[in-house]
């Protein structure tokens, strides 16, 4: 049963591409044989809060689940989340951009991220408005990799750590620079 403070942090926890905090008192079936070192974690757990770094900022995690049907030989749980930003467009305006995802964790990439906004926009002005580097001049895997590890430098050496503790000492879900 999940409690205060449980995280999936993928693809690890000193740089975690999602960090999401799991409800309390969810139930995932653990079972392990120690003689065969079989295992298997079956369930589905909701997912109360956390973030998602993608073009290079932090999406909020408003939404979504996680569902395990893993064993020794596959760890790899189904992922559906709706996380969210906020930015300022040329004209100052306000503008909540949206990340819908429903995949696998080793799936996660921006070829299955759905984009949206309110109030509504093209994708491909959103994609523009995070910096994300699609277009004729990189594709494919290597814009892939751009997507997600874009500042991943900078944010995972020097603010998450400074978040991280914050939230920490302060009790909270949440915390953001």
């Amino acid at each position: 049963i999940t409690g205060r403070g449980v995280e999936l942090t993928w693809p690890s926890q000193d740089l975690p591409i999602l960090r999401t905090l799991l409800g309390d008192d969810q139930t995932v079936d653990i079972h392990y044989d120690g003689f065969t070192g079989d295992y298997s974690v079956v369930g589905d757990v909701e997912i109360r809060g956390g973030d998602l770094f993608f073009y290079n900022r932090s999406f909020y995690l408003k939404e979504g689940m996680v569902s395990f049907s893993e064993n020794e030989s596959r760890f790899d749980p189904l992922v559906v989340v709706r996380a969210e930003t906020r930015k300022r467009t040329h004209s100052d305006d306000s503008l909540r951009i949206f990340l819908d995802t429903d995949t696998r964790l080793s799936a996660l990439s921006p070829k299955v991220v759905q984009v949206s906004s309110d109030p509504p926009r093209p994708p491909s002005e959103l994609l523009a408005l995070l910096g994300a580097p699609f277009g004729g001049s990189v594709a494919g895997d290597e814009g892939d990799l751009l997507a997600l590890a874009g500042g991943v430098v900078s944010q995972f050496s020097l603010v998450r750590p400074i978040e991280r503790a914050v939230r920490e000492s302060l009790g909270l879900d949440l915390f953001s620079i």
